[in-house]
């Protein structure tokens, strides 16, 4: 799952995001006032807006990670 302040900031890296780490200082004015009008043209990322795996998807992502391949 991932935010839409997450999502806005994020690399679609194919099969997963790269969200990078939260830097931000403890000057929460510039995030409240000016605020980042851009980050409400974006979607959450979640369960309901994303195709999901049916049982046999799962078990083998699950089996992937489990046993990687050498």
């Amino acid at each position: 799952m991932v935010t839409r302040e997450e999502m806005f900031k994020s690399e679609d890296m194919g099969n997963y995001f790269r969200i990078p780490a939260d830097n931000r200082d403890l000057s929460y004015d510039k995030y409240f006032i000016k605020g980042e009008k851009d980050i409400s043209t974006v979607e959450d990322y979640h369960s309901h807006n994303t195709r999901q795996l049916n049982v046999e998807e799962m078990k083998a992502l699950l089996l992937k990670v489990i046993s990687p391949k050498s």
